[in-house]
């Protein structure tokens, strides 16, 4: 079922229709739904919504609702990412890939080696990139893309780092509790310098190691969260 993320749909008492004109152009002319089609949207607070197209108009598509309900899926923590992006399509790969696999947030950090700074257009695409990963893997939210800095972050927070001793799961047993948010923050290729190193220290950042092997900034960045995930996914059953 083709799966759209509305996110004002039926908040505030709007109506059972769509009156979004980007939403309503994709659905008439790239996804070519028509009268009688079923399909499913969930708007920004995770609700689940059933619905058949009743009519249609080139400013607005009327549905009936068929079912509806809560996200059934909550995650034990949020995982936020932030990470010094590289430049061009490996971006766009952090960020679809981020998304399929659960992450809450995800923070464009700068940092002094640095190579991407992107403006409002760019992080405006990457937005709509996570809007269509979230409607592909059937996720009922979807993940925030903004600047960010370190000092900001609260938390359980890990950073990988070369050289460090222990891994993402070693760090993460160490904690008495399953954290509420855990940020993953990944730098640039090359490394943290040693004074962004020192910093992350001192604000409380856990050093994690991924390996023997050196990852490009996006593999660094997909694999722990995947493992993250997955640590708070067993701990989570450990606890039910």
């Amino acid at each position: 079922m083709i799966r759209i993320y509305y996110p004002d749909f039926l908040i505030n008492d709007s109506k059972e229709s769509i009156v979004d004109l980007s939403i309503i152009h994709r659905l008439n002319n790239v996804l070519r739904v028509g009268k009688g089609n079923q399909i499913e949207i969930f708007n920004r607070e995770g609700k689940i919504f059933c619905v058949e197209i009743e009519k249609k108009a080139l400013k607005q598509i009327d549905v009936k609702i068929i079912n509806s309900y809560d996200n059934p899926h909550n995650a034990s923590s949020d995982i936020i990412l932030a990470v010094a992006f590289p430049k061009g399509k490996r971006g766009e790969w952090i960020i679809e890939k981020a998304t399929e696999l659960g992450v809450k947030k995800i923070i464009i950090l700068e940092t002094h080696r640095s190579v991407m700074k992107p403006g409002e257009g760019r992080i405006n695409k990457w937005k709509q990139i996570a809007i269509h990963a979230s409607e592909q893997s059937k996720r009922t939210d979807v993940p925030e893309i903004n600047l960010g800095n370190i000092e900001e972050i609260k938390g359980t927070k890990i950073a990988a780092i070369i050289g460090s001793k222990l891994s993402i799961k070693e760090t993460l047993d160490k904690n008495q509790d399953i954290p509420k948010v855990v940020t993953y923050l990944v730098g640039p290729e090359g490394d943290w310098t040693e004074e962004e190193k020192k910093h992350l220290i001192e604000l409380g950042v856990s050093p994690v190691t991924l390996g023997s092997i050196t990852l490009r900034v996006e593999t660094a960045a997909l694999y722990g969260v995947a493992v993250i995930a997955e640590w708070t996914n067993q701990n989570k059953k450990k606890i039910l």
